[in-house]
């Protein structure tokens, strides 16, 4: 009795088969993953690009109606009348600069005198000081020279009509003599001010 056997030779290959089909549907899926990635990220990049853009197309715009405004004020600029030119000169001419007189009184000072107020009412500009005095010195003496040297100083003296003296009073403290008076400069009838009628105090 011949027994007969059967052999599959393609089992092997079946097997086989499958390891390739799997790497092939690997292989597809990570393509696939890697498009939908690309194409995200690439719709994302494409949405920051427009709206970086938009936003630059509107800041162009407001610049260009800035410089559309700035060029209309320039010719409107040229069309200032003789009078308007006149009283700006004029304005320029009368103006008040606190700023330099300030300035001008703290540098003429000497190192023994300090202001301790300022005040400013009905055109009258008032600075009191304290300064040490000896005691044998005469105190009109002293405010005297403090007078002459504000008189003598252009950047402060030059718009008051005139400095005189208003009071003084003679202290001691720790045993030296401290002279506290103030002084009142009348502002001249030309200057114009914008406090001209109202009443400023500065406590140094």
């Amino acid at each position: 009795m011949i027994k007969s056997f059967k052999i599959n030779l393609n089992k092997g290959e079946g097997q086989e088969e499958k390891l390739a089909r799997w790497r092939r549907r690997r292989e597809s899926i990570t393509l696939t993953v890697f498009f939908l990635i690309f194409f995200f990220v690439s719709a994302f990049n494409y949405s920051n690009h427009k709206a970086l853009k938009d936003l630059i197309n509107i800041k162009e715009n407001k610049i260009s109606q800035i410089q559309h405004q700035l060029d209309e004020l320039k010719r409107e600029g040229q069309n200032v009348s003789k009078d308007d030119v006149i009283a700006l000169a004029r304005l320029e001419q009368t103006r008040f600069l606190w700023t330099k007189k300030f300035r001008a009184l703290a540098d003429v000072l000497p190192e023994h005198v300090a202001v301790t107020a300022l005040e400013f009412n009905n055109d009258e500009f008032i600075v009191k000081l304290i300064a040490r005095i000896k005691k044998n010195e005469k105190e009109f003496d002293k405010i005297s020279e403090i007078m002459d040297l504000l008189k003598t100083t252009e950047d402060f003296y030059q718009d008051f009509a005139s400095i005189k003296f208003d009071q003084s009073h003679r202290i001691i403290v720790d045993g030296q003599d401290i002279l506290s008076f103030s002084i009142v400069s009348k502002l001249r009838q030309t200057i114009s001010t914008t406090s001209g009628r109202s009443r400023s105090r500065r406590t140094m």
